[in-house]
């Protein structure tokens, strides 16, 4: 029987141009691994996808008075015709914003949701009385309380890498006005209830590195 193998590489996020350091890393090396493999007798194939949802998409198309898909739809070809010119060659390339992924994603969440697996619970969250919409993530900026950097996103400090508790000076990424705490309700996954079977795989996986082990 003939080996078969499936390469696939980080989805390029559909929120601006690929760099070199894109192609270098990570889509050159899969391309050439393809290659080879097929050159060899494998049955490879490459597949990959954009990756078409994101805080950082959903704030440049709100900031360019575009929807959401006609941002994405713009990338997704810029990229492609970038890919294309450095000779990429996928066999399957596609988006996670597919109807087909959507109805795969909403049909995990409605199983794990009847079977108990999802909760919800009230958080605290920004919230924008200027735009009347919560602010997740990167529709917060600030002053990084780490190493006081400005301009840093709530979720991630570009300037130290460490992710703010608590960012100073908080503000609203789409008009600037500073944001109020308000209560929502959000969704959560139960990974306790998967904790024995997965400390069990871990234990028992020779593969994995030492750190992913630690880390999960």
């Amino acid at each position: 029987m003939n080996k078969r193998a499936i390469i696939t590489s980080a989805l390029p996020y559909a929120n601006g141009e690929i760099h070199l350091g894109h192609v270098a890393s990570t889509y050159l090396p899969a391309d050439v691994t393809t290659r080879f493999l097929k050159q060899n007798g494998v049955e490879a194939y490459y597949v990959c996808a954009s990756d078409d949802f994101g805080t950082p998409i959903l704030i440049q198309s709100e900031k360019q008075g575009k929807t959401p898909a006609d941002y994405v739809a713009h990338w997704n070809k810029r990229d492609y015709e970038d890919f294309s010119a450095f000779n990429i060659d996928f066999d399957y390339f596609y988006n996670t914003s597919s109807s087909e992924n959507i109805a795969f994603v909403q049909d995990v969440f409605t199983k794990l949701n009847d079977a108990g697996h999802i909760y919800q619970k009230e958080i605290i969250q920004f919230y924008c009385n200027n735009d009347k919409k919560f602010l997740p993530d990167r529709y917060v900026t600030g002053i990084c309380p780490h190493c006081k950097a400005k301009d840093q996103y709530s979720d991630l400090c570009e300037s130290c890498g460490r992710v703010p508790e608590e960012i100073i000076d908080p503000k609203c990424s789409l008009c600037g006005t500073p944001p109020t705490k308000e209560k929502t309700t959000h969704y959560f996954f139960k990974l306790k209830n998967f904790a024995d079977s997965l400390s069990k795989w871990l234990e028992e996986n020779e593969h994995l590195q030492k750190d992913v082990k630690k880390y999960v």
